[in-house]
């Protein structure tokens, strides 16, 4: 799943791709990981939306739609329900300043 995070991750699809059947994957995903997997793949896609942010080189929406969260309005609210902050103070706080632009005259 990390590999693919703006993928469509369906507990069914999951299961499948583990060949075990729903039930037991939820199970055992969540003894191996401490988290349900659809609390384990909103942690994921906000930890990469991070990495995303720092780098600067895509908008917010940009950003919503390769991690899988469909739409900036979901990616910051689950990025402000984790991280205690919204993707654009994140942005500013942990990215590299960018150089000033030279105006022409």
């Amino acid at each position: 799943m990390r590999a693919d995070l703006g993928a469509s991750w369906m507990l069914t699809r999951m299961a499948s791709e583990c060949h075990m059947s729903l039930r037991t994957f939820v199970r055992r995903f969540t003894e191996a990981t401490g988290s349900p997997p659809g609390e384990w793949l909103i942690a994921e896609r906000v930890e990469q939306a991070k990495r995303l942010l720092v780098e600067r080189r895509h908008s917010i929406d940009e950003i919503a739609a390769a991690v899988g969260m469909g739409s900036a309005d979901t990616l910051r609210h689950h990025f402000r329900r984790r991280s205690g902050v919204s993707p654009q103070s994140y942005r500013d706080q942990f990215s590299a300043p960018q150089p000033a632009k030279v105006l022409d005259q």
